[in-house]
């Protein structure tokens, strides 16, 4: 978890939340999601994120949503925001921290 940083701006597209198991440790959390990262073993992992965005994948969900959709949910949700914010963002940290993580995972 130290290649995460202790604070990570990430990508969300959802209103989903990962479960808790007896074992679960919530790793990290933010003002819009109580459970961002979760533990459930030193292999188990699940994120309430998506550190894998990049731009590509940003036109994909916008066509995939429709732009006047985002442009209401904008205008009714905190957290949810325009096709020109989704673009101004550079991926490219979160991308990078994201495969230190993986990296790490195979040195268990």
């Amino acid at each position: 978890m130290k290649n995460l940083g202790s604070t990570l701006n990430t990508g969300h597209w959802h209103g989903d939340m990962p479960g808790l198991s007896d074992k679960a440790v919530v790793l990290a959390t933010s003002k819009g999601c109580p459970r961002q990262i979760i533990c459930f073993s030193p292999e188990h992992y699940a994120f309430q994120a998506h550190l894998e965005f990049d731009l590509e994948a940003i036109d994909l969900l916008i066509a995939a949503d429709g732009e006047e959709h985002l442009y209401q949910q904008n205008k009714q949700l905190d957290f949810v925001q325009t096709p020109e914010q989704l673009h101004n963002h550079d991926y490219s940290q979160m991308n990078k921290k994201l495969f230190a993580f993986l990296d790490s995972l195979t040195q268990i």
